[in-house]
């Protein structure tokens, strides 16, 4: 596997015009991703706050409610937070498995797109569930890899010797006017703590670049999950100058529609309407590109 860049943006365009239906993998896993994400709070606060939901109904207009949920909802928010970790880590698990499932069967669609044929939905089925297991092991070891660069983080804490909780209350609690003040006044006591979380951040990007092309060693090559990794990161080392400008490429793309999106949904109306070509333009435009 090689990488041109010039020559991989004109033929994952091309392919995308031939074939509209790539954005097919993409519109299921957000439909489905925002199914289970329902059922997953709607578990949570039946199975937390079932009891106080009728009372929390019937006084949603008045003052009572604001006590109610200081009295009752925010303690067993405090004590059920081992619990909640645990649903929130099952939920991660759950959206990361359907997101390689689909991810892997856009990637066996592009790939037939690719080889100048029309691909189809069959083809999605078919490399989705022949490659699900190693895409999705594969993710579960870069996101291991990701969460050991916590220790940036834990260093930035033991350093900053404090209570985290207090000072960002403190800079919250402040009248709106004054905040910027109130945390430029903090920012040498949080350096060390903000230090840690950027540099953890970059060590994140570093390791999403080296194994960008994950899926698609997978996918196009056939190999297992470990040697997804190895072949990914054997493309990067010969051709890191197009991995790194094509992964600058569509990460400014989708950034820049995150910007637009950002500035567009502070007008009212105008941003109820920018939701769908929002989503639009993400699900039957970006990814299917980026995809090929």
């Amino acid at each position: 596997m090689s990488v041109d860049l010039g020559l991989l943006l004109k033929s994952g365009l091309d392919a995308w015009r031939r074939n509209r239906n790539l954005c097919v993998p993409f519109i299921l896993n957000f439909f489905l991703t925002i199914a289970a994400a329902l059922v997953f709070v709607m578990i949570l606060v039946f199975a937390f706050f079932g009891d106080v939901l009728p009372a929390l109904a019937f006084n949603a207009t008045n003052e009572s409610s604001a006590a109610l949920i200081g009295e009752t909802v925010m303690p067993r928010l405090r004590n059920a937070l081992f619990p909640l970790a645990i649903g929130a880590g099952i939920f991660a698990v759950i959206v990361t498995a359907l997101s390689s499932f689909f991810d892997a069967g856009a990637t066996g669609m592009a790939s037939k797109a690719l080889s100048g044929g029309k691909c189809t939905v069959d083809d999605m089925v078919k490399a989705g569930s022949k490659r699900f297991l190693s895409v999705f092991a594969a993710r579960l070891v870069i996101y291991a890899l990701v969460s050991i660069g916590a220790v940036f983080l834990v260093a930035g804490f033991l350093v900053y010797g404090g209570n985290p909780a207090v000072d960002i209350d403190k800079i919250l609690s402040s009248p709106s006017p004054e905040r910027p003040n109130v945390f430029i006044g903090m920012l040498p006591k949080l350096a060390p703590l903000l230090v840690g979380a950027f540099a953890w951040a970059m060590y994140a990007v570093v390791i999403t670049i080296l194994f960008s092309l994950v899926v698609y060693s997978i996918v196009v090559d056939e190999t297992s999950s470990l040697g997804g990794i190895k072949k990914a990161l054997g493309v990067f080392m010969k051709n890191k100058l197009d991995v790194l400008l094509l992964w600058l490429f569509t990460t400014s793309v989708f950034v820049s529609l995150w910007f637009v999106s950002e500035v567009i949904f502070q007008v009212p109306v105008a941003g109820i309407a920018w939701v769908i070509v929002h989503y639009s333009i993400l699900l039957f435009v970006l990814q299917p590109l980026y995809a090929v």
